[in-house]
């Protein structure tokens, strides 16, 4: 997702724990608010590693992320760097993240609900790490090859990669090379075709 988009993903979670603070809803969305804020993170990393951002929002989405270890593990392969092993505020907002996951794998796969003031806490939780992104996440040292490390910066800057001196360097096909996808693409989106087919169950139903 873009920036703006993530923003205002976090716009409307912010409007929805206003009225439900303890709502699965509210929580919801807030970790996919996460999950593209954690996607769009790895992508601005990878191109700090001289990769375009399409190509590695491409690479993201032939691997499947679907979980904070699918994702630790292509961050590690992508970028050399082990989130797990971070220190400070990094380290403890990432080990949090994943206890608070089994929470969201419980109410999104409708297994059963969980106590109102866990769920409240934890989108509170969201709700702050998201809204101060750059006081948890900018420090993050990323290699570069050749030259010294550089911090992650602002993954919701417009433009990551302007004015910090880091050209392209890389092809999509060295990324999907390098990381072993073989033939592995991205799930795509049905097709138009599918909107009437969903209308006329809707129809069917009215």
């Amino acid at each position: 997702m873009k920036p703006s988009e993530i923003h205002s993903l976090l716009g409307q979670a912010k409007a929805l724990r206003e009225v439900s603070p303890a709502g699965i809803h509210t929580f919801a969305l807030y970790w996919i608010t996460w999950e593209a804020y954690r996607t769009r993170m790895l992508a601005v990393a990878a191109r700090l590693r001289g990769w375009r951002i399409e190509d590695a929002y491409y690479v993201i989405g032939a691997r499947r992320i679907s979980s904070q270890k699918t994702y630790r593990i292509c961050f590690e392969d992508m970028i050399g760097v082990e989130l797990a092993k971070q220190s400070g505020l990094l380290g403890e907002v990432w080990n949090l993240l994943n206890e608070i996951e089994v929470l969201r794998h419980r109410l999104i796969h409708g297994h059963r609900s969980a106590s109102p003031v866990l769920i409240e806490q934890a989108s509170r939780f969201l709700d702050s790490i998201l809204t101060h992104q750059e006081r948890v996440f900018s420090n993050l040292l990323i290699l570069i090859n050749e030259s010294p490390s550089i911090s992650l910066g602002n993954v919701l800057a417009q433009r990551p990669g302007t004015g910090r001196g880091i050209a392209i360097k890389h092809d999509r096909q060295s990324l999907i090379t390098d990381l072993k996808l073989g033939d592995r693409t991205p799930a795509k989106l049905p097709k138009d075709a599918i909107l009437k087919r969903l209308a006329d169950v809707v129809t069917k139903l009215s």
